[in-house]
């Protein structure tokens, strides 16, 4: 308690607040102010009985204003300048106090960077301030980090060429049609399991939807990366084997190859370089989706492109002629996740019937037509039949007839 019997008044950034001093402590003033959200954050010391008052958040764009204090709480100073408030606290009535951004002059030519705390980026590198002066800062590439992502890449885009070319030449068992139900009904379990294994073996092979994203990969692969294309300007980075990257064998079918002492070298003396040539991206003009480019945007879109973003590309290219093909399926949240409007394009375009299904509709139709065909035909045959037996039975009457006529 502070011990004076009257009310405490005072306001602090357009808050007002009132306490009884009779039973009100400093930490109660404390505890209220923090309380109220108006971005100041209040603190007292309890062992040596002082109290500050900071914004609660840093930089130029905060500040305090204690714009009402009776009996000088809060505020109040001296021809000198010194505080004679009854908390000695530095504060003037109606005076704006602003938190300031840290800078940090960059460079020969002192570039001035602002924060709003003690945390700045430049050119990528994250710092923290923590006093004034002047500093030098070396900063060196780190190869081993952007070689592995390298190789990580280049392990990934093996997997995927050796999984696409395993299905591509998968063994198809002609004599292994697909099971109706009294079929299955007369196998065990395991027995089905294995004929549909057999059955559903070699459905992609030699697929062209797969041979020709693949043929379009291995394209992207050895096409130069353009910082522009229409002028014919390529990158500095242009090429795979620039960085010691090449295809192996014929027999390993397109897999690619790391020459480790040439890409680490690449890396080092231009890490820029290197990372431009894997994730550039195409100019604005180019860079929406294909259907809204014509061929020749679409080729430039292709050439501006860095070699991750262009088999990217051509991933999405295989994946919608899929689609086109074969549908969704049950794989739309991937699908979505690949690529957001791929399912609202199909949808939008194909009505969500792809050519599979337009071709099992059309079968199903004929199937249907020349059941109705059949029908007919089966009645027309019976009606011939009936009237057949008619004219058996009435032929065998009549035999009958002349036959016991003639008996008489």
């Amino acid at each position: 308690m502070f011990g004076a019997d009257k009310i405490l008044n005072f306001t602090i950034n357009g808050e007002n607040f009132s306490f009884d001093t009779t039973v009100a402590t400093l930490e109660d003033v404390v505890n209220e102010i923090n309380a109220r959200d108006i971005g100041v954050i209040a603190y007292y010391d309890n062992s040596n009985g002082r109290m500050s008052i900071s914004t609660e958040n840093t930089g130029s764009n905060y500040s305090i204003q204690i714009t009402a204090d009776e009996d000088n709480f809060l505020t109040g100073t001296d021809g000198s300048g010194n505080p004679t408030n009854l908390l000695k606290l530095n504060f003037e009535l109606n005076t704006e106090y602003k938190g300031q951004d840290s800078v940090v002059l960059y460079g020969d030519d002192k570039v001035a960077f602002t924060s709003s705390d003690n945390t700045v980026s430049i050119n990528g590198v994250d710092m923290t301030l923590l006093s004034t002066g002047t500093t030098t800062i070396t900063v060196s590439t780190n190869t081993d980090e952007i070689y592995n992502k390298i190789e990580t890449f280049v392990n990934k885009y093996n997997e995927l060429i050796d999984k696409i070319n395993k299905k591509l030449d998968e063994e198809y068992y002609r004599d292994y049609k697909p099971l109706t139900a009294e079929q299955k009904e007369a196998l065990s379990d395991k027995e089905i399991e294995l004929w549909e294994k057999r059955a559903r073996s070699g459905l992609l092979k030699d697929d062209y939807i797969l041979k020709n994203m693949l043929a379009s990969m291995r394209e992207s692969l050895y096409e130069p990366v353009y910082d522009d294309y229409e002028n014919g300007t390529k990158s500095k980075i242009a090429y795979l084997f620039d960085i010691g990257i090449t295809t192996k064998s014929y027999s390993e079918k397109g897999k690619l190859q790391i020459d480790e002492t040439k890409l680490k070298q690449a890396i080092e003396n231009d890490p820029e370089g290197v990372l431009n040539f894997f994730f550039k991206t195409p100019s604005d003009d180019v860079i929406k989706d294909d259907d809204k480019l014509t061929s020749d945007e679409i080729k430039e879109k292709d050439a501006e492109s860095g070699l991750i973003n262009r088999l990217f590309n051509d991933a999405i290219r295989g994946m919608e002629e899929v689609i086109k093909k074969a549908g969704l399926g049950e794989e739309r949240d991937l699908l979505k996740s690949v690529k957001s409007n791929i399912t609202i394009e199909f949808v939008t375009k194909y009505g969500s019937i792809s050519r599979l299904q337009k071709d099992i509709s059309s079968l199903s139709k004929r199937i249907s037509d020349n059941q109705i065909k059949t029908n007919k035909y089966e009645d027309r045959l019976w009606k011939q039949f009936t009237a057949l037996e008619k004219a058996l039975a009435e032929m065998n009457s009549n035999s009958s007839y002349f036959m016991s006529m003639g008996g008489m």
